[in-house]
Formats: structure tokens, sequence, C-alpha cells
């Protein structure tokens, strides 16, 4: 009986080391393609250490649109700044995440003047945003990256992400993974459907008023606000623009914005209402590419500038 648990063991330990060979062999042979912030949804495809940038954007969709489909270089050439992206959809994490990414790279040398990160009481209030499983499904397997998730404090279901991590880079999409050749994003609303906003609100709020979450949640910013400034870096926050106003349960928002802004000197612009026209959107709280340009130009550089305080709340 020893013997036999003696070869289980033996060959469960080879199985698992060739499995992590292959994933490492195959997250290279993807990482050897070109990849820039502005053609993956990946974070670390695009990562370069020892590298300062002017402005960081974290968060979820609504930050990660300033890079998309071609924005990026868009943003770059607007703002005059060096960007760094590590927003991530809302389908592949939280503010947990968000937080992740951010020690990560600061741990890998980068630096950065300015951390902008997008805020709306979906995602304080949504639990599922820190549960979902393929966190990590489109991103290089790193040994490093495994284990500092594995012990990272804040993480939430990290059995099954780091499971699905590990699986995916055994996958023929992964394999398959490219830059997007998109050149932009141009398709628009004509109008509004309020119909189609409030489905919205009801897969965006699923337990509605889930204090439990935004507890987590405020404590989860709380430690970017103190992992950012520890590496010299302001935070700004921001709520990009919608086509309905403001999200449900806004003045929560507000009041998180407040103590932070009391406790850590963090300033929150509410872009919320700056831009009601459709044309600027593909869905109702997603600006398409003239959209990212409209706003980055007529009101988050005037912001930044200091020239435009209109939007700022704290």
């Amino acid at each position: 009986m020893k013997k036999f648990v003696a070869k289980i063991s033996l060959f469960s330990a080879i199985l698992v080391f060739v499995i992590i060979i292959l994933v490492i062999l195959f997250s290279i042979k993807v990482e050897k393609r070109t990849f820039g912030n502005w053609n993956t949804e990946s974070n670390l495809l695009i990562l370069k250490p020892n590298t300062h940038y002017d402005l960081i954007f974290d968060g979820n969709s609504h930050s990660r649109n300033f890079s998309r489909h071609q924005n990026h270089k868009r943003v770059e050439n607007i703002l005059n700044k060096k960007i760094l992206n590590i927003g991530r959809s809302g389908s592949l994490g939280g503010l947990n995440e968000n937080l992740f990414y951010l020690q990560y790279f600061y741990d890998k040398g980068v630096t950065a003047d300015t951390l902008i990160l997008n805020i709306f009481s979906q995602m304080l209030y949504n639990k599922n945003n820190n549960l979902i499983s393929n966190a990590f499904v489109d991103e290089p397997f790193k040994i490093d990256f495994f284990y500092k998730y594995a012990i990272f404090k804040y993480g939430q279901n990290k059995p099954l992400k780091l499971f699905y991590y590990l699986r995916s880079k055994l996958s023929f999409s992964w394999l398959k993974t490219k830059p997007l050749q998109d050149t932009g994003k141009f398709y628009y609303l004509d109008s509004i459907n309020h119909q189609a906003i409030k489905e919205g609100f009801k897969a965006a709020y699923p337990n509605g008023i889930d204090t439990p979450s935004f507890v987590h949640n405020e404590i989860v910013i709380e430690q970017i606000i103190k992992t950012a400034q520890a590496h010299g870096t302001t935070v700004i926050f921001i709520t990009t623009p919608t086509l309905f106003g403001h999200w449900p349960y806004h003045n929560d928002v507000v009041s998180l914005m407040q103590r932070m802004h009391k406790k850590y000197g963090t300033h929150y612009y509410d872009f919320a209402l700056a831009i009601n026209d459709p044309h600027f959107y593909y869905d109702h709280h997603h600006l398409n590419t003239p959209g990212v340009v409209y706003f980055v130009k007529n009101f988050l550089k005037p912001a930044l500038n200091e020239n435009d305080t209109s939007y700022l709340v704290f």
C-alpha cells in the first residue's frame, strides 16, 4: 500500500510539473507577439518593469475604454502624457483585482505621477464582480503572479480563479491570442432606450444594497489609495459619463468619496452628467471612440490641468 501511495504521489508530482512547464511554454509563445495597451485586454502582456508613467488608469471597463479600440494613443496625444491602463472589464474582476494589479505593477518597478480610478455604485454593491472565476484567463502564466494572488489578502474565490488561470493556458483559444486589429469603436446609439436602462440596472444590482460588499470594497478602496500614495502617486477618482445620469445609490458614492478626501486628500470628479448625446455612446454608459476623444479633450484634460473645476466634488 505504501508503495502504491508513493507511486501515485510521484506520478501526481510529475504531472503537475509537466503542466506547469506546458503553461509556461504556451505563455511564452503568445508573449512573443507584439502587444500594446491599445490592442489587448491583458495587463501582463503589456507589462514593462521599471517604467515611469505620467498617468495610470485603473478600474473597470469604463477605465479600459480609454485604451480599447486604439483609444490609448488618442488619449495619450490629447493629454500629452505617457499612460498605462490596467483597468479590467467587470466580467474579469472587481476592485480586489484593481488593487492586486496595482500592487503587482508597483512590485515590478512601475511608477506613476497620477492614478485615475473610475468609481460608481455598481462596483461597490455587486459582490459578483469580486467572485468571477475567469479573472485571469487572458493573462500569460507567471509563477510570481500566481503565488502573489494565492496569498493576496483581499482575494475572493481564489482557488477557482487560480485553477482557471492555469487551465486556460492549455486551451487553443489562448494559443491563438493575437493583438486586436480594430482601429476604433464607431457604432453609436440613435436614442435612449429607457427599458434597456431599467433592465441593465436589474443586472447591475442583483442584490440591491448589499452592505457587506460595500464595506469590503470601501476597505479595498482605502488600500488602493494607501498603495498608490506610498509609491508617490496622486489619486483621483472619476465617474465617467452616462446617458441616464447618475447610477442608483449615487449618494453612497459621494459619501465614500468625501470620507476618502478627508482621510487621504484624494479628489473626486463626477462627470456622470457631462455628455447627453447618444451619438457619443455605444451603449448607455460606455463612450464610443468619438465619445472618448470628446470627453478627454473637453472634460478630463481641463480637469487634470486644473483649468476647470466644474466637475470637482471634493
